[in-house]
């Protein structure tokens, strides 16, 4: 069959499997990976939900929707203009798997991937995005001491500080003292 026959199929026998088993964590995250790589971010969120709904500590479910909220808001922005409000839910998925498991680091680098993003929004829009970039500087540096990656981690902070940077020699301040 086509790619649409199957993901239908796909889709109807994981809906299946939830109504025998609605704890079936595999299953909504199923769903939500079926739905983010068609591209249909908004069904992808709402499988994430609905399996938080059912299990609302269970961490994995926070990062990934954070991850698609994120990625959803860069890579093809809600029509309705809504690009903040999706990335403050995006920010408040990473802070509950902050929560939820603190010495995780991947809950850390997603909310401070979102702290730049939105940082980089408020520079282009004439504000300052120092508030949050300091946000995003302490995350990133969390993620670090929990063991992150190590690499990822350390190549975002790197831009982060680059863009912080430029902004504050934009804005005619000496971007020195943010250096630490």
């Amino acid at each position: 069959g086509d790619r649409k026959e199957d993901d239908a199929r796909a889709r109807d026998l994981l809906e299946r499997a939830l109504e025998r088993d609605p704890h079936l964590e595999e299953a909504y995250e199923g769903l939500a990976r079926l739905e983010f790589r068609r591209g249909d971010f908004e069904r992808a969120i709402a499988a994430y939900g609905r399996g938080l709904a059912v299990d609302k500590g269970y961490v994995p479910f926070c990062q990934e929707r954070g991850l698609v909220r994120l990625l959803w808001a860069v890579a093809r922005p809600p029509a309705d203009g809504g690009t903040e409000a999706v990335l403050k839910d995006a920010e408040a998925d990473f802070a509950r798997a902050v929560e939820l498991d603190p010495l995780d680091p991947a809950g850390w680098a997603g909310r401070a991937d979102v702290r730049t993003i939105r940082g980089l929004a408020a520079a282009m829009g004439g504000e300052d995005p120092s508030p949050l970039y300091r946000l995003a500087m302490e995350d990133y540096d969390r993620a670090l001491g929990q063991g992150g990656h190590g690499s990822q981690e350390l190549r975002h902070r790197g831009d982060l500080w680059v863009n912080w940077g430029k902004y504050n020699g934009d804005a005619g301040s000496d971007p020195t003292p943010e250096y630490r």
